[in-house]
């Protein structure tokens, strides 16, 4: 697999850290959603922040409150990766 962009169906699932927390489980899928993958087909870790606070839009200010879990199926090479 080669590190660049790829179209990708997502899902993600983000799940209180605290079992009496007034937030609620959040679950979202979303088609056709472009992502950075490195070699090993592994979403890079600076990507996968912006990725899942995009998709949790307002809820975004309470990310560091949740456990994040995201998943990928059908990636599809888009274009390299260029600059940094």
């Amino acid at each position: 697999m080669e590190h660049g962009v790829y179209i990708v169906d997502l899902e993600m699932k983000a799940v209180p850290r605290l079992p009496k927390s007034r937030l609620h489980p959040i679950t979202i899928k979303a088609d056709k959603y472009p992502v950075v993958l490195d070699e090993r087909g592994i979403i890079v870790e600076s990507c996968k922040k912006r990725v899942c606070k995009s998709l949790m839009k307002n809820k975004a200010v309470n990310y560091d409150n949740y456990v994040v879990t995201l998943k990928y199926t059908n990636p599809k090479f888009s274009t390299k990766v260029y600059g940094t």
